[in-house]
């Protein structure tokens, strides 16, 4: 019998009580780790565990303006006004600071091609996932910043000072860029123009 006060089971798990959250579907594998770990048969297990296995584009996660395929496939073919519809995502160049569309097949495969890491957004979410702020990637640094002007002076390296002065300037192609990444964390609406 389960939480009778006799043990029955090795560990003693059938008189352990685990207070449960219900979490909706759409949270499980999304990328984020929403429940405290809990160690099953010696393994440490969370909503995240065993992604694997399920399918990163579903009906709950294409278009919802988070990343929850690596390389982003669930937010493409999203917007056909977008200038790259239907196979890309918005990307500012690190060295020309220049907007432009980076072919999904590069997203996610470990090569940062984006200012702030944006193509490569498990990096920072697995560096600082309690800081769901931080999930701006300064260049050349291991350093997870805010995603909004404020936060690119916390980054060490000259070329981030001066995309923070463009970023201040109003440059609308960093404006894009930084919104996708607060957006796509759910944090719409911090970066004011």
């Amino acid at each position: 019998m389960v939480r009778n006060a006799v043990v029955d089971c090795p560990d003693a798990e059938d008189e352990r009580y685990v207070g449960l959250t219900n979490l909706p579907f759409q949270d499980f594998c999304d990328n984020y780790t929403h429940l405290p770990s809990l160690v099953i048969d010696g393994q440490s297990e969370t909503d995240e565990t065993h992604c694997e296995e399920w399918p990163c584009a579903n009906p709950y996660t294409i278009c919802n303006s988070a990343w929850t395929c690596p390389n982003g496939a669930d937010e493409v073919d999203c917007n056909p006004e977008s200038k790259c519809y239907p196979n890309g995502h918005l990307c500012v160049s690190p060295f020309t600071l220049e907007m432009n569309c980076l072919p999904m097949n590069r997203a996610g495969d470990g090569i940062i091609d984006c200012l702030g890491s944006i193509d490569e957004r498990a990096y920072c979410r697995e560096k600082l996932p309690e800081m769901t702020l931080h999930h701006y990637r300064c260049w050349n640094s291991t350093e997870c910043v805010l995603a909004e002007c404020e936060g690119l002076g916390e980054c060490p390296f000259e070329n981030t000072r001066s995309f923070e002065s463009e970023c201040y300037n109003e440059n609308q192609a960093i404006a894009q860029a930084l919104s996708s990444a607060i957006t796509d964390f759910n944090l719409g609406g911090l970066f004011a123009k």
